[in-house]
This record gives C-alpha cells, sequence and structure tokens, in this order.
C-alpha cells in the first residue's frame, strides 16, 4: 500500500523509510548523550557519536547495504554509525536491544501521525458543523428499516454525524501513543544497571514511560490507537453509506459533486457515481480489519516473540494513512455536498400524510384511546391516499374537521424541536472552542502569584498582624513551640498537644467545574496532617467544617468519600464535624463549596522535631510529591487554562483536570517510621510559599545541589507563564512534596528508607548562609 500513490497523504512522509532512519539515528544519538551524562561512555565518545548521527555523514544507503548482508535492519543502523565514529563506534547502541530504539522510534511515528489525523478530524467537525446549521430547517423524511418514517431534517441528519465525529474524537483524543522504552532486552534495566538512561531519553524526546515492559512496550497501546482509527473509519463509512443511498437514482435528495470532465462509467454515459464515498468505505473495511490484527498482537509470547513485527510495519502505517486519506475524502465530499431541494421535498409528501399517521394517532389518543386510534390509521394507511382515507373516514370525521387534518398530517409541521436541538449543539461546540481561543488571544498569562491574585508579600504583611494577636492569648496556656513553625503546642504533662487547620484552597474550581468531588477529602485531611508530622507529631483525630451554598447529598457523599479515604490512608479518626449551609456567602457557577479541616496531634515533648538539632553539614533529602498537591492553584489554573481546556488530555496520557485533581501525598506511614528508627534532625511540608518553607526549620540555609527535574505539570506552567525559576520554587513543590534532614552519616539508610514508600532523593546539605540556593536553576531564595 506504502508504494501506491492512490491514497498518499501527508502522512507517507512519517511512515516513510528515509523517516524511520532519521529517527533511528536521534534515539541513538540521545541514547549516547544519556549514557554520557550518567558515566557510561567517555565524553570523546558521546562527542563523535553526537556529530555523527547525521543523514549527511550515516547514509541510509549504507545502511540498507549491510542489512543484505546481516538481515537485520536495526543493527544495520547501528553498524553504519559505528564505521563513521572510528574507535568510538563501540560505544554505539550500549546497553539497549533492538526494540529499545524500535519501539521508541514507534512512539515519535505514532504520536506525530496521530496530531495529523486530529487536526484534518478537527476540519471534518467544522465543515459538519457548518452544513448542519445551514440545513437545521430543510425538512425530509426520515427512514428507519429503509422505509419511510416520520419528517425530519437535515440538520438532525448532519448533526448526528457530528455527534459521532465528536465522540470518535475524544477517544482518540485519550489514546496515547507517546511511549517509549530504554529498558533493556525484558525491561529489567539490567545492561544499564538504572531506569535513569530511559528518563534522560525519554524526557528529551518528550515520550512517556510505561511502569514496566517487558522487551517491548505493550501492544495494549497501539491497540487502543488503531482500534480509535477503526471507529473514526466506522463513523466516517456510516455517512457515507447515508450519502450513498441518498443519492440513488430513486431517491436523489443529495449528491456528490461531480466534475464536468468526470466520468462514472466506462460504457453507461448517464452514470453519476458517488465514488469518494463508496471510497470511504470501502477502505474503511481495510482500517477496520486491522483491528483484530492488532488485538492478537498483543498476545506475544513470554517476555516477547517476532509475530508482531511484520504485521505492526504494515497496519500501523496503513491504518494511519488510510485513516488520514478517508477524512481528506470527506471533507471534499462534505464541502461540495449539493442538496436537491426539490427532490426532497417530493420525496417529502410521497406518502400522502401517511408519514404523519403518529401526529394524527397522537391527536386521537386524547379522543379514543392509543390502541384503538392506532388500530384504526394502520387500516387507514394500506389505502392508495391516506390524506384523503382519513378525510373519508367517520370517526377521524367526528373529532376532526378537513382544515385540521391538513394541518395534523403536515410534514413542515411535525419536525419537533428539531432546529433546536442542532443549533444548540452546534453552538455548544462553537462556545467550547470561543472560549478556549479567546484564553488564548486576549487572557494575560499570569507570571507571578501576585500576578495571579494572590500577593504573597502583603499576606506575609497581614500575617504579622495576626501573630501578634495570636501570641497574647499564649497567657491562657501552657504553649510550647516555636514562633513561625507548623504548629504551636499546649504542654499536657510530657506530652504535647498541636491543633493545625488548613483547606483545599482553589483546587476546589477545578472540581467545581468538571463535577468531581471524590478526592478533594483527601486533600483537605492531607494538608493537616502532614503539617503535624513536619515536626514529628503523630496525628490523632480529625475533623471538618464543609460550607455549601445548597444541600446536594451526591456532591457531600463523594466529598465524604475522599475525607474518609484520606483518614484511611492517615489512620487517623474523624471524629465530627460541621456542614453549614450559606448561599448567601458562596456565589459562583457549578456547585459552590469549602472544605477546611483541622488535625489532633500528640508527640512526646524530647522528640519534638522543630529543626533545633539541624547542623551545617547535614544532609537535605526529599520525598516526591504526587503533582500541585493543593497550593498555588490560583496560579496554575490561570496559566495553564490560558492554552488548555480541563477536558484536554495532558501531556499525551491523561486529562489535564484528572492532574490537577490528583490528591496531596499524605506521609503519614513513612514520617511516623521514620522518626521511630532514625536521627531526623528537620521535617518539612512543602506546601504554600515552596522552599521558602524551610526556613521555618533553621538559622542556617540550604544547599539543593542535586535538585531532580521536576515533572512535567510545573514544567508547562513555567514554560507557558514564563515563571522565573525564582517564583516556581517559592509557590510549589515542584515535584518535593517533603523534606527530611538527617546526619550525613545517617543519609543512605535514610535514603533506602524513604524509598520504600515514595520515590526519594539526595537534595543536598545545610549550609551556613541563611539561603535557600537551587544551583541548577540559579535559584537563591532568602527570609
Amino acid at each position: 500500500m506504502l508504494e501506491s500513490e492512490r491514497y498518499k497523504t501527508s502522512l507517507n512522509e512519517v511512515f516513510s523509510t528515509k523517516r524511520k532512519f532519521e529517527l533511528q539515528l536521534l534515539v541513538e544519538k540521545v541514547l549516547a548523550e544519556a549514557n554520557y551524562s550518567v558515566g557510561k561512555i567517555p565524553k570523546e565518545a558521546f562527542e563523535i557519536i553526537n556529530s555523527k548521527c547525521n543523514t549527511t555523514d550515516v547514509m541510509l544507503e549504507r545502511a540498507q547495504e549491510i542489512e543484505k548482508e546481516i538481515h537485520h535492519d536495526l543493527m544495520s543502523v547501528v553498524k553504519a554509525i559505528a564505521e563513521q565514529c572510528g574507535e568510538y563506534g563501540g560505544y554505539i547502541h550500549l546497553g539497549a536491544t533492538s526494540y529499545d530504539i524500535q519501539d521508541t522510534v514507534r512512539g515519535l511515528q505514532l504520536k506525530d501521525a496521530r496530531n495529523i489525523i486530529l487536526e484534518t478530524l478537527n476540519e471534518t467537525i467544522k465543515i459538519a458543523s457548518d452544513l448542519a446549521l445551514k440545513y437545521k430547517d430543510l425538512v425530509c423524511i426520515g427512514r428507519t428499516h429503509g422505509q419511510h418514517a416520520i419528517p425530519t431534517t437535515y440538520g438532525m441528519k448532519i448533526g448526528n454525524f457530528l455527534n459521532e465525529l465528536i465522540l470518535v474524537k475524544e477517544l482518540l483524543i485519550n489514546t496515547n501513543v507517546a511511549y517509549g522504552k530504554i529498558s533493556g532486552a525484558v525491561g529489567t534495566y539490567a545492561s544499564y544497571g538504572t531506569d535513569e538512561i530511559e528518563k534522560i531519553v525519554l524526557e528529551k524526546l518528550e515520550l512517556k514511560k510505561q511502569p514496566l515492559t517487558t522487551q517491548v512496550v505493550s501492544r495494549v497501546i497501539y491497540s487502543k490507537y488503531v482500534y480509535a482509527l477503526g471507529l473514526i473509519a466506522t463513523v466516517l463509512d456510516h455517512f457515507a453509506r447515508e450519502i450513498r443511498n441518498l443519492q440513488r437514482t430513486e431517491i436523489d435528495e443529495i449528491r456528490e459533486s461531480f466534475d464536468k470532465a468526470q466520468v462514472g462509467s466506462s460504457t453507461m454515459p448517464q452514470k453519476r457515481n458517488p465514488e469518494k464515498s463508496e471510497r470511504i468505505s470501502g477502505l474503511a473495511r481495510n482500517i477496520r480489519s486491522a483491528v483484530q490484527v492488532s488485538f492478537d498482537n498483543v498476545c506475544l509470547e513470554h517476555e516477547r516473540d517476532l509475530t508482531n513485527s511484520s504485521s505492526e510495519r504494515l497496519i500501523l502505517a496503513e491504518t494511519s494513512i488510510l485513516t488520514h486519506y478517508i477524512l481528506l475524502q470527506m471533507n471534499q465530499v462534505l464541502s461540495s455536498l449539493q442538496f436537491n431541494e426539490e427532490k426532497i421535498k417530493k420525496n417529502l409528501y410521497l406518502r400522502n400524510g401517511a408519514q404523519c399517521s403518529e401526529h394524527l394517532m397522537i391527536r386521537l389518543s386524547d379522543k379514543m384511546g392509543r390502541q384503538k386510534a392506532h388500530d384504526l390509521l394502520k387500516q387507514l394507511s394500506n389505502q392508495d391516499n391516506f390524506m384523503q382515507a382519513t378525510k373519508d373516514n367517520e370517526t377521524v370525521r367526528e373529532f376532526f374537521s378537513e382544515d385540521e387534518i391538513d394541518s395534523i398530517l403536515e410534514p413542515m409541521n411535525y419536525v419537533g424541536i428539531a432546529s433546536k436541538i442542532v443549533e444548540e449543539f452546534v453552538n455548544s461546540l462553537k462556545d467550547e472552542k470561543d472560549e478556549k481561543d479567546e484564553k488564548k488571544d486576549e487572557e494575560k498569562i499570569p507570571s507571578s502569584y501576585s500576578e495571579a491574585g494572590v500577593d504573597l508579600k502583603l499576606e506575609s504583611k497581614v500575617l504579622k498582624i495576626i501573630n501578634e494577636h495570636v501570641k497574647n492569648t499564649f497567657e491562657f496556656g501552657d504553649v510550647v513551640g516555636r514562633e513561625g513553625h507548623y504548629a504551636n503546642l499546649i504542654k499536657y504533662g510530657d506530652q504535647g498537644l498541636a491543633l493545625v487547620t488548613d483547606g483545599v484552597g482553589t483546587k476546589l474550581l477545578v472540581a467545581q467545574k468538571v463535577n468531581k468531588f471524590d478526592t478533594i477529602g483527601i486533600d483537605c485531611v492531607a494538608m493537616n496532617v502532614n503539617d503535624l508530622l513536619a515536626m514529628g507529631i503523630v496525628p490523632k483525630a480529625f475533623v471538618d467544617y464543609l460550607a455549601v451554598a445548597e444541600l446536594n447529598a451526591d456532591m457531600i457523599e463523594e466529598i465524604m468519600k475522599g475525607l474518609y479515604k484520606g483518614c484511611e490512608i492517615a489512620s487517623t479518626p474523624l471524629i465530627g464535624g460541621e456542614l453549614a449551609t450559606v448561599p448567601e456567602m458562596l456565589k459562583g457557577s457549578g456547585k459552590p463549596f469549602d472544605l477546611v479541616g483541622t488535625a489532633l496531634g500528640m508527640v512526646h515533648l524530647n522528640k519534638l522535631i522543630d529543626g533545633s538539632n539541624i547542623k551545617v553539614g547535614d544532609v537535605v533529602l526529599g520525598i516526591s510529591s504526587s503533582g500541585i498537591h493543593s497550593n498555588g492553584y490560583t496560579l496554575a489554573r490561570k496559566v495553564l487554562l490560558s492554552n488548555y481546556q480541563l477536558d484536554d488530555v495532558f501531556d499525551g496520557q491523561k486529562k489535564l483536570s484528572d492532574e490537577l485533581l490528583t490528591p496531596t501525598r499524605i506521609y503519614s506511614e513513612v514520617i511516623e517510621s521514620l522518626i521511630d528508627n532514625y536521627d531526623v534532625r528537620g521535617l518539612a511540608h512543602i506546601t504554600g510559599g515552596g522552599f521558602s518553607k524551610l526556613f521555618r526549620l533553621t538559622e542556617n540555609g540550604f544547599l539543593l545541589k542535586h535538585f531532580p527535574r521536576p515533572s512535567k505539570i510545573f514544567e508547562e506552567i513555567q514554560k507557558l507563564g514564563k515563571i522565573s525559576y525564582d517564583e516556581m520554587f517559592s509557590t510549589f513543590n515542584m515535584g518535593i512534596g517533603f523534606v527530611v534532614v538527617v546526619p550525613e552519616e545517617e543519609r543512605e539508610k535514610v535514603l533506602y528508607h524513604l524509598n520504600k514508600y515514595f520515590d526519594s532523593h539526595i537534595l543536598g546539605q545545610i549550609i551556613e548562609e541563611p539561603i535557600v540556593k537551587i544551583p541548577d536553576y540559579d535559584v537563591q531564595l532568602t527570609r
């Protein structure tokens, strides 16, 4: 198929031998860079490989010559590169198995193909939307079982096609193909000794990784993609068949355009065939047939066999190109579709009123009961002229005059709210697009928290005023604690009792927007118990305050599910709370509400961890976050929603709303076990204020010279908002949700302990200078 010019599109280039070869060189080049960055190959080897991995030095023709000798397409590329790298040729492909390269190349190809198909599908949707609106009032006969049914409109016909296009578009959007793998022969990383090389390669190529692989990435990924294309093809086939049927000589309501020079038949000059629609239907069969093949390719034996390889060389390229081709064909058909309004009207009135017998039956039902009305009209419908038969029938004449019968059986009077349905549906699509475009073009993207509407400097001044009043109350009890830390305590014998309170903030607005409330309670618990843990205090009880604009049992139940789950993770009972209905105070669209929690904790006073034991040279460790957690959302939302909608797929993996609603990680188990077994000198929950929170621990400073690369969500916020890294690190957790300070001699043991729970890293060490310095990002935070 790929050698044929007949169905060629721009996607042929994506899957061409030349493009595949270019991508193989690129992946080998990036692999060498990753091997160099982790010390696997010398600098000289990386530099020569980096300079030679191009199509000028390494020729496709040479690789093809080698393949004829060795009968291995990937190794022929490796050998062709090695020839150009002299003594350093042995460092090419270091640690890799063939499908580390091939599946990664495939991920790059399919990512490009999917984007091009989506772009063309969007054009199909636009053309169909315009047609549906244009013909929303063009009444025609509807058909069920190939028989005349009741009237409908061409706006409804095209609108139904449009609805199916939207459904398959959502399926393709939610089908991520942008995966690669650099995990070795059976996915264990044995040849690399680390998964860091894979992380570097895939981040560089902007691909995602699977949690684990065999020799190949799971073929479920490709099968989902082919299935999505098969369904797109089926929707196009569905409407192409409708066009073909409506172009039948006997019906002749719509027609494909037909050029003057076009020929329908070599022997029948009168023929005017719907050749594009027929071609769409024919090629849809090829595309659908690949779905079963893609399913079979999932079932590889053990860690991999070769049965998928040959078929994938055909089906992935062919289904992509053919789907793109028939989308382009449908766009041509729709753009020049001809409507024979005279024949549409003739067919509409063909049955002499029988097409509106349902309308008459409904009106008669009020007079004589539905079943009797149905039986009567069934008999009358067997007459040649239904209209005249009803006017001649004594029973019908008893209830309706001839003028009333004419009106009841007039097809134009029996299309319900078809016009409104079409108009509202198409306009809803336009409103959604316009809203997105307006945000892109007009809304100023904030580049700081203050521009987003949260002035941290002013907030700091206000907090000082509040704290003065707070401290004045300490005379009423035996208060223990240090000003500015995560919690103060009341002395209770040799124990300290602590209370903290916090809410979920504007993350709630995301939940309201997508009507998803089952994780917000986890955030509420997390924001409180994590603050207690930051002083080595074990949470003992939790209460909540839920304020709603109106009582909605379903929403409240979902919120409570989250609170239960959070308490379960924290092993903390929810011992009470408050529900307030305050419609005058809570305004906004959706279901406005606010959620706040309070956590009670207890600690033996000699086990309180307040940072006072921290020493210069101590090691700073970081425990990964699950995402943004519950801070900085005012800035994050305004930046991200300038470019995305909440139901857009983010990073090719999941919807943005799901990313933003990922619940805050609760660190109870890891921190409680840590403080029971190691000399922990400082703890910090990284929330609002970002890494400025570290100043709560000590008068010394922090040199975080090994800060891991932040996850994609933070990189996207930084890039879209053009936000300085100083601002990013003083607003967000940047992928580190909790910080632990321990003596140098315990760092390896503690790091091992932390990694048993969550990905954790050595960030740096304690220094004398009272700053937070992150050299990789040129960040320096001061008090």
